[in-house]
């Protein structure tokens, strides 16, 4: 299946508990942001982490300095597509790469926008 031009293989993941559904980014859970969302088990990460990493990528494409660390080291994969990609991390080990921050973007507006549409 295609999701916005990428394939998508869906596969069966464990259900996560609740008390560890929190942020690679930022570590808060689902109840203190407005979206967490899920990537490959046990990956989440929230509307202003995604928002943060947006900006870091802008910003190193520009040349400027983020207060997100940027990795450019080959090796570096997605946490959630797992490509070799320039990645914004949150720790030496996770990292989301633009594509996949896109998507998030894309998943976040569109429920932005049924919300909007349900509210009165």
């Amino acid at each position: 299946m295609k999701l916005f031009g990428r394939e998508i293989h869906f596969s069966f993941r464990k259900k996560v508990p609740p008390e560890e559904m929190v942020c690679f980014g930022c570590g808060r859970d689902g109840s203190s942001v407005w979206k967490l969302i899920a990537g490959p088990a046990p990956m989440f990460i929230c509307d202003e982490c995604v928002a943060k990493a947006e900006l870091a990528l802008a910003a190193d494409d520009q040349g400027l300095q983020s207060d997100l660390l940027l990795e450019r080291s080959e090796g570096r994969r997605c946490s959630f597509c797992n490509e070799p990609v320039v990645v914004a991390t949150a720790g030496a080990e996770v990292g989301i790469c633009q594509e996949c921050i896109k998507i998030c973007q894309d998943i976040i507006a569109e429920d932005r926008r049924v919300e909007s549409q349900l509210s009165p």
